[in-house]
């Protein structure tokens, strides 16, 4: 099932499971990288991999983020078939507040798609987004099996302005609208398509 490219979200907590984490470097506000440029306190992100033991936080996490209901055979090959390409960002050492998840494109043989991009709404302007993107267009991309990759896409709900200018301050530009990109009972229906160069 498509789903909205949207850059927020709600979710549950605790890391369980393991999985390797990556601390990233305390966030100061920074207003070249906030749309806001509200001023907000440094907050401490940890970057995990999805396991089979804590895919259920990201099905809590879209359940809220997204108005469509994914297939279970999509979180199984979160944590199978795209645990490589997919992180779990968490604050506090434990509580879920996004993720990234990114595969082949499937229309573009030389890009990575962005399938699922979801912040809390309280966490957004903290520059976690921007972190988990970033796993995408500079880490992934930096592999050695993801070597041809010259581009990073991703669809974005028609309405969807935040996201929109979310994608654009890192770098996405608007290349193309699919006006029935969505199943019928999401809607709007239309996308646009974001594209970062790498």
């Amino acid at each position: 099932m498509k789903r909205p490219g949207d850059d927020g979200s709600d979710g549950g907590g605790g890391s369980g499971g393991g999985g390797a984490v990556t601390q990233l470097k305390d966030l100061k506000h920074d207003p070249t990288h906030t749309l806001d440029g509200v001023q907000r306190p440094k907050v401490t992100v940890d970057l995990g991999e999805v396991t089979d033991k804590n895919v259920e936080q990201i099905r809590t996490l879209l359940s809220v983020v997204f108005p469509v209901v994914y297939r279970p055979t999509f979180y199984k090959e979160l944590h199978t078939k795209h645990a490589t390409r997919t992180r779990m960002a968490y604050v506090a050492k434990d509580m879920l507040v996004g993720c990234v998840s990114a595969d082949v494109d499937k229309t573009d043989a030389d890009a990575l798609y962005i399938m699922v991009l979801a912040i809390l709404a309280p966490y957004r302007g903290y520059g976690i987004g921007r972190h988990l993107v970033r796993f995408v267009t500079d880490e992934l991309t930096a592999r050695t099996e993801y070597a041809h990759v010259k581009r990073v896409r991703a669809h974005v709900q028609h309405g969807n302005d935040d996201a929109i200018a979310f994608y654009e301050h890192l770098g996405f530009t608007k290349a193309e609208f699919d006006a029935e990109y969505y199943d019928p009972d999401v809607q709007p229906r239309g996308a646009h398509v974001v594209v970062y160069n790498v």
